[in-house]
């Protein structure tokens, strides 16, 4: 019998955290290395770039969350919270993300604060939800906490850039 390929984005998936990791680090990087009055504004570009693409391929892999054995089929709530609610958080800081990277750009337009404000608005309407779903009580809404580590530090970043 042959064996079927594994799919790529599969394979990708299973590598997003260390590669966001590197990213994360080259960001802090350059972040230091400006600090030091160093030039190294392209190490902050290329980091911000490489994890809009990373935030982006997220969206693609499914939350881990333990369904019990008897437990009845999800409602809408339920597909809300495991399923659209994370692709919003994804895509809205892939968007966050370059909005930031395109401010650092200095195009000499504001064409960034779009960026900024769809991603921010859909960060900040998705946390809604979730506080919403967490307060009625969904099952297994912890498991989205670790998207709010990205989404959160993306929200303040937006507000602050957006109203500068």
């Amino acid at each position: 019998m042959a064996q079927k390929e594994t799919p790529l984005l599969v394979k990708i998936a299973s590598q997003l955290q260390w590669i966001e990791g590197l990213f994360l680090t080259s960001l802090a990087l350059g972040i230091v290395l400006t600090l030091m009055n160093i030039a190294a504004a392209i190490v902050m570009e290329v980091s911000l770039a490489g994890l809009a693409i990373v935030f982006f391929l997220y969206m693609y892999k499914p939350l881990e969350v333990q369904r019990d054995e008897g437990e009845k089929k999800w409602g809408f709530q339920e597909l809300l919270v495991y399923i659209i609610v994370p692709k919003v958080i994804w895509i809205s800081s892939s968007f966050s993300t370059l909005g930031i990277l395109f401010y650092l750009f200095h195009f000499g337009n504001n064409g960034y604060q779009r960026l900024l404000m769809t991603g921010g608005s859909a960060i900040f309407i998705a946390l809604l939800v979730l506080g919403y779903s967490s307060i009625a009580g969904t099952k297994h809404v912890k498991s989205a906490i670790p998207l709010l580590f990205r989404a959160i530090p993306l929200l303040v970043i937006d507000y602050l850039f957006f109203f500068k």
